[in-house]
């Protein structure tokens, strides 16, 4: 359903992302896509604020949650 899947992204600013599931050793996991500008891996690395809200609702802190783990930087 689109709006269980579609966020607000809170860093430097609003942006925007979608979640999609994937298949990881027989569970479904939740994966956020997002572009490079939102959440780039500096700010994975460097433990920055990050929030996303979902319905406007805050789901995931950054900074109180460590699961956003990963992100890739577009290949040029």
């Amino acid at each position: 359903m689109k709006s269980n899947s579609v966020c607000r992204i809170l860093n430097n600013g609003f942006g925007n992302g979608f979640f999609v599931k994937i298949s990881y050793k027989s569970q479904y996991l939740p994966i956020l896509i997002t572009t490079d500008n939102i959440i780039n891996q500096d700010d994975i690395k460097n433990n920055k604020k990050i929030t996303l809200y979902l319905n406007n609702d805050k789901i995931i802190s950054k900074q109180d949650n460590n699961r956003i783990i990963y992100t890739n930087e577009k290949n040029n």
